[in-house]
């Protein structure tokens, strides 16, 4: 073998030692690359998760406080409806009025309830036609006027 023929074998194994490395090298930074996308896409799971159920939560805590809100009206709703049942009853003379303010325990207990779930509003005509003993007129007055807030108050539309 001559010196060129060598030179050229040294040349060709130089040249595939390089090749080989180069191909290392790339595979090396094709798993690198691999790895940080399948790091990043993990990450981007994690924080889509996360934010997935930070809107669950939300979307639960907003469902509560509507629930809430609905227990409430309908608390309210059949509180008014018992209060001007009862304010009905009295001006109709179905139960007897009682000789003296606020002898009445049914719109006592009503009252009662009222201070906790009722507008300022309903518990001042309720406390009026209770506790202040008007007459039969003043009574129907305060009895309209409570409907009024009442339908008001609740949203429902008068007829």
């Amino acid at each position: 073998m001559d010196w060129i023929s060598v030179a050229g074998l040294a040349v060709a194994a130089f040249a595939l030692l390089i090749q080989w490395r180069s191909h290392r090298r790339a595979m090396d930074a094709q798993a690198a690359g691999n790895r940080m996308a399948l790091e990043a896409q993990a990450t981007e799971s994690r924080d889509g998760r996360r934010h997935a159920e930070a809107l669950a939560r939300a979307d639960r805590e907003h469902a509560l406080a509507l629930a809430r809100e609905d227990r409430l009206w309908a608390r309210r709703a059949d509180l008014y409806t018992s209060i001007l049942e009862a304010m009905r009853r009295r001006i109709e003379g179905r139960e007897p009025s009682p000789p003296a303010p606020p002898d009445d325990p049914r719109l006592t207990s009503l009252a009662t309830q009222a201070h906790v779930l009722a507008s300022g509003q309903v518990q001042e005509c309720l406390n009026e036609f209770v506790y202040d003993g008007p007459d039969h007129e003043r009574q129907v007055d305060i009895w309209d006027d409570l409907q009024h807030v009442v339908h008001r108050e609740l949203g429902i539309p008068r007829d």
